[in-house]
């Protein structure tokens, strides 16, 4: 008979006398004032055909923004600048305005229609967006600038893209 209502296996994590052993570790949390979620979409018309080199695509550039993790801000929105960094991998061009700037409201969604030509075949993954927080004359903002995050839920996608075949024959 055992002692006290235990029973013959003592549960994992418990000592001799039933209490649960604790274990503190302080870490450090940083602060996010500003997240942004960018995805490239290719317009769904593209994806049933085949996309060549140099040949333009059309697709829809989505940014989200959330000021949900930011602690103590007073601000609701933010004067923010997105960047299409087609160059850093140098697979696409970028067909018209590849910057801009906006201002994000919490759970907001920015909406952009961009051109995109592939400069080589292969299975090529889409360009990098970034998202910085744009300085403002006009608005003060504290001492040092809100923390700004972009998470790019395009990143492991990849677009086949076929090499362009001669249509002509020289002799």
């Amino acid at each position: 008979m055992l002692a006290r209502g235990r029973t013959e296996s003592t549960p994992m994590g418990r000592n001799d006398k039933g209490d649960w052993r604790t274990l503190c570790i302080p870490v450090d949390v940083p602060i996010l004032s500003i997240l942004n979620t960018t995805r490239i979409a290719v317009s769904s018309g593209t994806q049933e055909t085949s996309i060549y080199a140099g040949q333009s695509v059309q697709a829809v550039l989505y940014i989200t923004t959330t000021l949900y993790w930011g602690v103590g801000s007073t601000e609701n929105q933010h004067l923010l600048r997105y960047d299409i960094n087609a160059e850093s991998e140098g697979n696409w061009l970028v067909s018209g305005s590849k910057r801009g700037e906006y201002i994000a409201k919490d759970d907001s969604t920015l909406e952009r229609q961009i051109t995109l030509v592939p400069l080589r075949h292969g299975l090529l993954t889409l360009p990098k967006v970034s998202v910085v927080p744009a300085m403002d004359p006009a608005v003060a903002y504290p001492e040092d600038t809100p923390s700004c995050e972009t998470h790019q839920m395009h990143a492991a996608e990849r677009i086949s893209v076929l090499p362009r075949s001669a249509r002509a024959t020289y002799i």
